[in-house]
């Protein structure tokens, strides 16, 4: 079962940590219905609607709520897919699935993907077993959208093209591997064909890259596949390929790509990769040197300082960056928030600080976000806070079990409280509140709310005394995207950020770049601000304190700057002229602050691979008027045109070629392949074509005219436009499809005392939703005793996801054999030696049913009620020489049945770093209950705790109780030697630590050791301390071989039977002979993950055993 998977990345659950099976096992524990011992939870918080639109190309899934914006989504994939099949010269053999959430919140509640999304994640193309899926939440402006839904698309595109090339006999493994090592290939091409050119924010990123100096070669793009590399390099660098050999060459190169990889299939193309890096470094250096020569540091613009510490950090060196994001000035200007990773030992918590504008050291933080249910993140992509107009409150918008709520925080009493909409049938409809603003008089809020796909504006009264938001009143209600509301210093208006330009027409859905705009509660209509036509988009407007000025940021000049809008001389100012670009995290991330009672401005800067805020006073005394004709914009040449390197089959010359060569040669047979593939000719294979080809298609030039390039096919919008009429309307097929199989296989066992059949098989089917899942796993066995029914394994497990409380249900036999000897023996009556061997047969069968109730994504509740039956059989078969066949005898032994009642409580808020955990904490509290045959009881606690030291250095803490107690108490003994302790490995025992032992004083052994004997119990007690710290890693320190971390521990503890059979510190004695002690011992290991495990190796010191010092290497479950 393969699965390949494309992310959008808008900057991923983190690293897998599986549960402990060996406790789960000791407990009793039960499985939970995400295969979670600890881990996040993923909250369906909200219940949908399912239906789909479908057209010829696509079934767009999405929530009743969103027809309107589900038409509107399936004209521009429709539109997009019209476009790229010209460019990539591939058409799709079936309808794609495409599922759309209103929200990137509810967005996450999908089980599609059953790992945590993050925030960043802009969109999801997979492709699994029989199912290939389109998955995205509609972005914040429909500008956006149409790119994340393009950029999603060309993935489903290079799917298709994989897909074909595998069926053509292309290995998928080779396939996927070669891709995942050129992500600068695969999503650079996504990120250009969307786009069609390169960004103001990727020019923003070369610039810096190369002032500072982390440009990359493709080389070490591949060698290093993060963000940078994947999108922003990747994206400037398929411009250039498509600019320098045409755009039509790179669905060409895809092509081959899936054929030969990506590097090859460049070769092919009479392209050497080494050149081509050298080539684009050495454009890249002569078209953003001469703008960083020119353009300004904003520190060297009048009345600016930076106030935060940000410095360029080293990727390749381990160094983290620590940035600064989403200002929000006090009143008088003398403090700020900020949003920033600056105390987290890894980036993505982030949390509100308050500092000071005079120093760049914090005051403290005042919001700490990611770490509990009131403040799961602090979604800093879209929204950002603001101060009161007195500076005695802050308010913000977080994602809190599941929805956008938004808090206040009051300085005064250095704690905030959230508030709720009054209104049930608006707070179960609005999925989204970003960017909230008080109004002057600190009564009310304005924030943008979403609702039905839409982005509009909402005012809402503050009840501080019920903690709720009344009297709520929508101010816009269309599909134009409004945000960023800004309330004026009078309260007569709101300003904000929209797409209402003049040219925007959803019939056609061409709509303008993002404009500012007033609300203007007077006459309740909306002005967009005039002189706003110029390419390039509007955003963040913030009044200065007087309400004369609106400050804004706009890249109409081709680097987004600050402008200000004055309302006595209608007409824009420009307040800054820098080099890289005042922007935020994303595109649309408010990045400007203006102080309500001061005239400083503060601002978020992209500099050194990294963020910084800095603040300017006086901005209307240091502005001057924009004018269009005379403004410096940087210069962004295309590089010169090589398209006879790369000639390209498939476009109108090759149908012209293929028209003529069958009417004139007669040869049309020779070029079927040609004409049918479209294949990308390289020099020496144009040189086996006929003359007569040649003298159609071969040595002259291609015409650029005749060739599709991005720019020409985005021109027009009614390329592949469909009509609204011809979509189909359907209910979402919930039905299940075989979603992957194992490999089927079958043998033949014969000798060792059993001679029978036997095979394997497995089967997965998922609805494409992920919300029912069955899997069925069959091993067929007549086994030793030859008891087919027996002897066969089977494993059945059903799940129901897509709900509030999940559960589900399984059905498990499972047999396995323990030797008990094998010898000759002679039969008395036939005179003769006959081969004996003996087994004892273990058989478990369960059904269980199990359900989960998370209370927040890191706490749940998990039940489960397992009937089950478990028994012993002795199994002999003897072998008789003289009709040569084996006899063989079964025996119970033993039978139990019983009903197991489980129950956990789980929380789990740890940060993972590789294969560390750096921060946070984690417990599993569980008590079992087993009743009929066995009576037994079984608590446990797992406590786990990590605390940061510095940077990625940690200090973890472990203790491990459980005791399991009853009259069958006995049958869930297990050894513990191997995990969690150190040291004590089943076959790690001398002679004489197996014949004297400091705590047994008995001297009959039950498994021929007794020191092995004390790492066998029922229970356990342990505990655990380690120092953890990163030593060399794949993205850092330029190690290109599996991440290393090294630790330094000791641990303590011991397996037992009973309450009394444990002492701490005190061996056993004649009266009591079964005393446990601990059993110590410290270590250093050197660390690295795989596969979900920790390989270890290094010294250890184990304090009771005969040979104290060892050298142990180990496979261990991460902690």
């Amino acid at each position: 079962m393969s699965r390949f998977r494309f992310n959008h990345s808008r900057g991923s659950r983190n690293f897998l940590i599986g549960g402990v099976a060996i406790i789960v096992l000791a407990f009793g524990a039960a499985q939970p219905l995400t295969a979670q011992y600890f881990g996040k939870n993923k909250v369906q918080w909200t219940s949908l609607n399912w239906h789909a639109t479908v057209t010829e190309h696509f079934i767009v899934n999405h929530d009743e709520q969103m027809h309107a914006a589900a038409q509107r989504t399936t004209q521009l994939l429709e539109r997009c897919y019209a476009r790229f099949s010209s460019i990539l010269d591939t058409k799709f053999k079936k309808p794609i699935p495409v599922f759309i959430w209103q929200t990137h919140d509810l967005f996450q509640e999908n089980w599609i993907v059953g790992d945590l999304i993050s925030e960043g994640t802009g969109g999801i193309t997979e492709t699994l077993g029989g199912f290939r899926r389109m998955i995205l939440p509609l972005d914040v402006t429909t500008e956006e959208t149409e790119h994340v839904l393009c950029h999603e698309l060309v993935h489903e595109f290079q799917a298709e093209i994989f897909l074909e090339s595998v069926e053509r006999g292309s290995s998928p493994r080779q396939i996927g591997n070669e891709l995942s090592r050129a992500l600068w290939f695969v999503e650079g091409m996504a990120e250009y064909l969307s786009k069609g050119s390169v960004d103001p924010r990727t020019h923003t990123v070369m610039r810096d890259g190369l002032e500072v100096g982390y440009l990359r070669s493709i080389e070490k793009m591949s060698k290093t596949p993060d963000y940078l590399s994947a999108y922003r390099f990747g994206e400037a660098l398929l411009w250039y390929i498509g600019n320098r050999y045409g755009d039509a060459g790179i669905g060409a190169l895809l092509k081959r790509s899936t054929e030969v990889g990506v590097f090859r299939s460049f070769a092919w193309a009479n392209i050497d990769p080494d050149s081509l890096s050298a080539e684009w470094q050495a454009f890249v250096d002569s078209t953003y040197r001469p703008q960083i020569e020119a353009f300004i540091h904003p520190n060297e613009a009048t009345g600016v300082r930076r106030v935060t510490n940000h410095e360029f950090a080293d990727p390749h060196k381990g160094q983290i960056p620590v940035t600064f994001n989403g200002p929000a000035l006090s009143p008088n200007g003398k403090h700020i928030v900020y949003i920033s990773d600056k105390s987290s030992t890894l980036s993505g918590t982030d949390n509100f600080w308050l500092a000071s504008t005079d120093s760049a050291d914090a005051i403290k933080k005042i919001v700490e976000t990611g770490r509990s249910a009131g403040t799961e993140a602090a979604r800093q992509l879209t929204s950002v806070g603001a101060f009161s107009f007195d500076g005695t409150r802050f308010v913000y918008a977080v994602q809190s079990k599941g929805r956008r709520a938004v808090r206040i925080y009051s300085f005064a009493e250095s704690k905030d409280e959230a508030f709720s909409i009054e209104d049930e049938v608006l707070r179960e409809s609005l999925f989204g509140i970003e960017n909230p603003r008080f109004s002057p008089d600190g009564t009310q809020i304005v924030f943008t709310g979403v609702k039905e796909g839409q982005r509009d504006l909402y005012v809402a009264t503050i009840d501080s005394a019920r903690g709720l938001l009344t009297e709520i009143d929508q101010l816009t209600n269309d599909p134009h995207s409004d945000i960023h509301p800004s309330w004026s210093p009078d309260g007569n208006c709101i300003a904000f950020s929209s797409d209402r330009g003049a040219e925007t027409d959803f019939s056609r859905m061409i709509y303008s770049t993002m404009r500012i705009a007033l609300y203007c509660f007077q006459n309740r209509a909306v002005d967009v601000l005039p002189d706003q036509e110029e390419k390039g988009k509007y955003i963040n407007p913030v009044w200065s304190p007087d309400g004369k000025w609106l400050a804004a940021i706009s890249d109409r000049t081709g680097i987004a700057n600050i402008f200000l809008w004055s309302f006595d001389e209608h007409r824009w100012y420009q307040l800054t002229d820098i080099q890289n670009a005042v922007m935020g995290v994303v595109d649309l991330t408010p990045a400007l602050s203006w102080a309500a009672k001061e005239n400083r401005i503060a601002f978020t800067y992209y500099e050194k691979l990294g963020y910084n805020i800095y603040v300017m006073d006086n901005p209307a005394a240091n502005a001057w008027p924009y004018d269009a004709s005379t403004a410096r914009r940087p210069s962004y040449p295309a590089p010169a045109r090589e398209i006879t390197t790369v000639p390209v089959m498939g476009m109108v010359p090759l149908e012209k070629a293929c028209g003529e060569i069958a009417d004139s040669t007669k040869q049309a047979f020779s070029l079927e392949r040609l004409c049918q593939q479209r294949l990308v000719l390289g020099p020496k294979r144009r040189k086996e074509l006929p003359d007569s080809v040649l003298d159609v298609i071969g040595q002259k030039p291609l015409s650029p005219d005749s060739l599709p390039t991005v720019a020409r096919v985005t021109k027009d919008w009614t390329t592949g436009f469909p009509d609204t009429l011809a979509f189909n309307h359907r209910t979402y097929d919930g039905s299940m499809r075989l979603l992957g199989i194992c490999p089927p296989s079958i043998g033949i066992q014969i000798g060792g005392g059993s001679t029978g059949l036997g095979g394997e098989g497995c089967a997965a089917f998922s609805d494409e939703l992920g919300y029912r899942n069955l899997f069925v796993y069959l091993n067929p066995s007549t086994g030793f005793s030859g008891q087919f029914l027996n002897d066969s394994r089977l494993s059945v497990g059903y799940t129901l996801l897509g709900r509030r409380i999940p559960f589900g249900f399984s059905l498990t036999q499972t047999p396995f054999y323990a030797g008990v000897g094998a010898g000759y023996v002679i039969d008395p009556e036939k005179q003769t030696i006959q081969y004996k061997y003996a087994a004892v047969r273990y058989l478990y069968r369960s059904a269980c049913g199990d359900v989960e109730y998370p209370q927040s994504l890191f706490e749940r509740f998990e039940f489960s009620l397992c009937p089950g039956m478990m028994r012993r059989d002795l199994v002999d078969a003897t072998f008789d020489p003289l009709d040569g066949n084996w006899q063989r005898n079964v025996k119970n032994l033993t039978s139990h049945t019983f009903i197991a009642a489980r129950t956990a409580w789980v929380y789990d808020n740890a940060l993972p770093d590789l294969f560390n955990y750096v921060d946070g904490k984690r417990w599993r509290i569980g008590l079992d209950r087993y009743v009929g045959d066995l009576g037994i009881t079984g608590v446990s606690a797992d406590i786990r705790n990590y605390h940061p030291v510095a940077g990625r250095t940690s200090l973890a803490t472990w203790f491990l109780l459980g005791a399991t107690v009853g009259k069958s108490s006995n049958e869930f003994r297990r050894f513990w030697g191997k995990y969690p302790f150190h040291g004590y490995g089943w076959n790690s025992f001398t002679e004489r630590e197996c014949l004297f032992s400091d705590s047994l004083s008995y001297t009959r052994s039950s498994t021929g050791c007794l020191m092995r004997d004390e790492m066998i119990g029922s229970s356990i007690l342990y505990g655990n301390i380690a120092l953890r710290f990163p030593i060399l890693d794949f993205f850092r320190g330029g190690w290109e071989g599996p991440p290393l971390g090294g630790e330094l521990f000791c641990e303590a503890g011991t397996p037992f039977n009973g309450f009394t059979e444990l002492s701490l510190f005190s061996a056993g004695n004649a009266e009591n002979q079964r005393v446990r002690s601990l059993k110590s011992a410290c270590g250093a290991k050197i660390r690295t993950g795989l596969a979900g495990m920790v390989l270890e190796f290094g010294p250890l010191y184990v304090f009771d055993r005969e040979k104290k010092f060892r050298l142990k290497f180990d496979m261990r479950i991460p902690y």
